[in-house]
């Protein structure tokens, strides 16, 4: 597990990422949480 911050959401922006199937919700919070590190994750784009 990771030590970082929680993330703050925007409500419109929950709602968005809550359409998203849940596998697709792991990545992007597994991306959310490198960057918060200071990393890129494989699949981000510059």
């Amino acid at each position: 597990m990771r030590d970082t911050r929680q993330i703050s959401w925007l409500k419109a922006a929950r709602r968005d990422f809550e359409e998203f199937p849940e596998d697709v919700q792991d990545d992007m919070l597994d991306a959310l949480s490198l960057a918060a590190e200071g990393k890129k994750a494989n699949n981000a784009k510059p």
